[in-house]
């Protein structure tokens, strides 16, 4: 049981709180303020070319270059999943838990009257989540909506084991993490659990690798073990060319990606998403919901959060929180990131030629009159 004396997110649309050192590692991505997209800086092949860029086969690759041609769909990705060593998996973690207090079920997540109280000054409570009971299977892929103040950013934290609940369980690969210690809970987070947030929390000083490398840096791991694993991920993203890059030398969906790596770097049994496209523009947000169902398709367990249908669309089945309750729980048939990122870049592209085309006639139109 938690400590009632805690205070909620401030806006339950806005980023999640960024998880201590020993799971994300972002002590040091404090002092460094997160960078901002600079633009100007993407030196790169798809940029220079008048062409529409053909669909990265890792992560979709969308640059927002433009032209009259459409894009080229993906093929299959090749890269896979970083497995989980022996030292990592959720066995190793396990301690043995009373058999019959074990869910029956092979559920990968198995939340049960779940509770989260806060109080605000000396005699105001805030009920921020009211008994939330959910399963969540291997695999899944997971869209939590609801509006401002439903209680989907705490239940985030929940199950992300950056808090504890007032009441009720939480169960993760068939152990009790609501009970836990918190140093107990920070090994869950930094070995079981990848984190993605609206905003990236890259270091603005190093490269995309040196990025990726830090949770194995907290987790212990050899120096060469660090860098094979943090360069298998980046290609898995798409991102073998930007290794070397800092985070100003990178579009926005190229930082997320780095952000999307360095949260399967230590293997995770789940990847929990926090409004992953909300700093991104349309085309790029797109982008990152191709590289999550990708992620998706190779068996990762996705939990996302987002007050946005659009990109609820893109998960398999959509959970709806209102004032702390679920509402909604139905399987749903997913739209592909792919094809619509091949339409939305193909009107942007047929927009695009009808304003030159514009300006052409407008000009001819002038020599004319002269």
């Amino acid at each position: 049981m938690t400590n009632n004396d805690s205070r909620p997110p401030e806006d339950d649309d806005q980023q999640t709180t960024t998880p201590d050192a020993d799971s994300l590692a972002t002590d040091e991505a404090v002092s460094d303020q997160p960078a901002t997209p600079n633009t100007d800086s993407l030196a790169t092949d798809e940029a220079a070319s008048d062409q529409l860029p053909t669909l990265n086969t890792d992560s979709l690759a969308a640059d927002e270059a433009a032209s009259d041609q459409p894009p080229t769909p993906p093929e299959q990705q090749t890269e896979t999943l970083p497995a989980q060593t022996p030292e990592q998996s959720p066995t190793a973690l396990t301690t043995t838990e009373p058999e019959s207090s074990v869910p029956r079920t092979k559920a990968l997540m198995v939340v049960r009257d779940l509770k989260k109280t806060y109080r605000l000054g000396r005699d105001t409570y805030v009920q921020a989540l009211r008994g939330i009971s959910l399963d969540v299977n291997p695999g899944e892929f997971v869209a939590v909506m609801g509006p401002s103040g439903s209680g989907k950013s705490t239940f985030m934290h929940l199950i992300g084991c950056l808090d504890r609940p007032t009441s009720g369980e939480y169960w993760l690969s068939g152990r009790l993490v609501s009970s836990l210690s918190p140093d107990e809970l920070a090994s869950v987070r930094n070995q079981m659990i990848g984190f993605v947030f609206q905003g990236f929390n890259l270091l603005a000083r190093a490269n995309a690798l040196k990025n990726v490398e830090l949770p194995m840096v907290y987790s212990g791991m050899p120096r060469g073990e660090r860098r094979r694993r943090a360069e298998r991920v980046l290609r898995l993203v798409g991102l073998e060319r930007w290794m070397d890059h800092k985070p100003m030398e990178l579009s926005g969906g190229q930082q997320q990606r780095v952000a999307i790596a360095r949260s399967l770097v230590n293997g995770p049994v789940v990847l929990l998403a926090d409004e992953p496209t909300g700093n991104l523009d349309s085309l790029t947000g797109l982008e990152i919901m191709g590289v999550l169902q990708a992620l998706n398709e190779q068996g990762m367990t996705i939990v996302l959060v987002t007050h946005d249908p659009h990109v609820a669309s893109f998960a398999k089945r959509r959970v709806e929180f209102l004032d702390g309750q679920v509402i909604n729980d139905v399987l749903v048939e997913p739209l592909s990131a792919r094809d619509e990122w091949v339409r939305v870049a193909s009107e942007q592209a047929a927009a695009l030629a009808g304003e030159n085309n514009g300006e052409e006639v407008q000009v001819m139109e002038e020599h004319n009159k002269v």
